[in-house]
């Protein structure tokens, strides 16, 4: 009889074990299950983005109960907008200026927050070339995209000064060319995005850069983006999204070398000094005057006023939008 009631009890610290394994088990199941999935495009895999990378590490979009995927591969903030425009992916990190013009075109996106609150474009050149003012580009070759939105910046910099674009040369570059022709002499200043003055720091070169936000060209930078379809059914998710990448925005900040450091682990074909150089580049785009009075990530009416002027005025949108449509802050804290 003992016999018996030992094997009992034995079976049934077994089912009390299995059981409570189950139930664990079970409980890590659904949590991970409740985690609402969301499909987030990258335009560009930088260090300038480095905060939804913080957002992730620090756990911020699980807090949230988010479930964040990231999607790189093909570049450029047109594929971006493409994507989310068409529900591929649910939100996108894009540029303003690239938005605006997608949605100009009927690409049915919607601009959530921005992150660079101006534009982070600027005219490099070697030192020795004397290029320190707009007006001393007369004369000069400078390497450059001619169709897209920085060269409207560039067209928009040089009406602020009544200067003339056919006393300038534009040659084309691509991104594996263009510190060659600078370093060879074959172009005189090249526009890029002010991190790309890093890459001549580490060259030990001295170089002068004329930056679009000091000389009054008033535009956006990154943006992030969802559509239409989205933001109409996930509104809750939208608003943990965007509180979650502003918290790992603001962490950045805060925090710039901690933050490239979370960008390089996650990244690690990417020097890790060098990004800590460029991030904090870009450090002060991040803010401005509207955003310290409303918050990060605030869109300024009159701004986007101003970008859709330029835009007009340079052959990039056909006819103007009701911007309200277009934009939101109703998403930020």
């Amino acid at each position: 009889m003992a016999k018996y009631f030992f094997i009992f009890l034995i079976s049934l610290l077994l089912l009390v074990n299995v059981g409570a394994l189950f139930v664990l088990t079970g409980n890590s199941v659904s949590e991970e299950s409740s985690l609402e999935k969301v499909k987030l495009k990258i335009s560009s895999v930088s260090v300038t983005s480095a905060y939804a990378w913080v957002a992730k590490e620090k756990g911020y979009y699980d807090k949230e109960g988010l479930d964040v995927e990231f999607i790189t591969g093909i570049r450029g903030s047109s594929i971006t907008a493409k994507l989310v425009g068409s529900g591929e992916a649910d939100i996108g990190l894009s540029s303003g200026e690239t938005d605006l013009i997608a949605h100009s075109k009927g690409v049915p996106i919607v601009d959530l927050a921005i992150i660079f609150q101006d534009s982070p474009v600027c005219i490099i050149s070697l030192k020795e070339n004397g290029i320190v003012y707009p007006k001393d580009l007369y004369g000069k070759k400078l390497a450059g995209d001619r169709y897209g939105p920085t060269y409207a910046q560039y067209l928009k910099l040089l009406s602020l000064y009544d200067l003339d674009k056919n006393q300038i040369t534009n040659v084309p570059m691509s991104g594996a060319t263009k510190y060659n022709l600078l370093f060879n002499g074959k172009v005189d200043a090249y526009l890029m995005f002010k991190t790309s003055e890093v890459n001549l720091e580490e060259a030990g070169y001295e170089f002068n850069s004329i930056c679009m936000k000091d000389h009054g060209v008033e535009t956006y930078g990154h943006s992030i983006i969802t559509n239409k379809f989205t933001l109409n059914t996930r509104e809750e998710m939208i608003d943990k999204f965007i509180v979650a990448t502003l918290k790992g925005l603001k962490y950045t900040l805060e925090n710039p070398d901690e933050a490239a450091e979370i960008f390089v682990e996650q990244n690690p074909d990417h020097d890790l000094n060098i990004s800590k150089k460029r991030l904090k580049k870009v450090l002060p785009f991040y803010e401005s005057q509207l955003t310290k009075k409303y918050g990060l990530g605030y869109q300024s009416e009159d701004r986007w006023n101003l970008i859709q002027e330029s835009l007009i005025q340079n052959g990039l949108m056909s006819n103007s939008i009701n911007l309200s449509n277009f934009y939101t802050n109703d998403f930020l804290n």
